[in-house]
Order: C-alpha cells, then structure tokens, then sequence
C-alpha cells in the first residue's frame, strides 16, 4: 500500500500568517518554532533536537504558551493556534487570503465568531 504524503500543517500557513499570528498573540520566534513543530507532530523531544536545545527548555516554552494563549493542553493550543488564522482571513486589512467571500462586504461569518472569541455578544 502506498503512503500518502501531506504537506505539514504549519508549511500550509505562510510566513505573512505566521508573523501576524505571533505579532496578534505576542510569540516569540522561538515560541512561533515550537508552535510549527507542534502542527508538525512533534513531541517536545523531538522538537529539542531539532531547535538544538534541552527538552527542559522546549517544556519551558510549551508552559509559556500555554499561559499566553490562555489553553491547558496542546489540542487546545492547536485549535487556538487555527482559530486566530481562520480570524485574521476575515480581518478587512489582513494580507492573507480570504477564506470567506463576503469579507470585504462585512458579511462574513468569521467576524461574529471573532466577537466570540473576544467574549463580545455576536450579532
């Protein structure tokens, strides 16, 4: 049987996506890494060999992250992580594609789901 090949996750957002996320959610570049590496699959050990650094300090940024983007587990960093992308594509000056057709008519379904997400009521 033949193996099927998929682009990583984090290769699907481009560097204009991934530099708005980490300005929007204030990451670092070595957190935006670990982040990537995450939507790679990667455990922490992994993600040490491949930033050269000790799995202590790949925990030490995951910690981080965690308290940052407000999450207790790494799913919930995950959807996080995707549900700021989804956002920023509805966002009227956002440089990255549209995913929704009626962003720029202001109907787009997206906006009231980042009234949600702010914990603002929606529409």
């Amino acid at each position: 049987m033949a193996e099927i090949i998929s682009p990583s996750l984090s290769s699907f957002l481009g560097q204009a996506a991934w530099a708005r996320l980490a300005e929007k959610l204030s990451l670092s570049g070595r957190e935006v890494e670990v982040v990537k590496a995450l939507l790679e699959d990667q455990r922490e050990s992994e993600i040490a060999r491949r930033l050269h650094v000790s799995p202590h300090t790949v925990h030490a940024h995951m910690d981080r992250l965690h308290g940052k983007l407000s999450v207790r587990s790494q799913p919930e960093l995950i959807l996080k992580i995707l549900t700021m992308f989804l956002l920023m594509t509805a966002e009227p000056d956002s440089p990255l594609p549209p995913i929704c057709g009626n962003r720029t008519s202001g109907r787009c379904p997206l906006n009231s789901l980042g009234r949600i997400a702010d914990g603002s009521k929606a529409d």
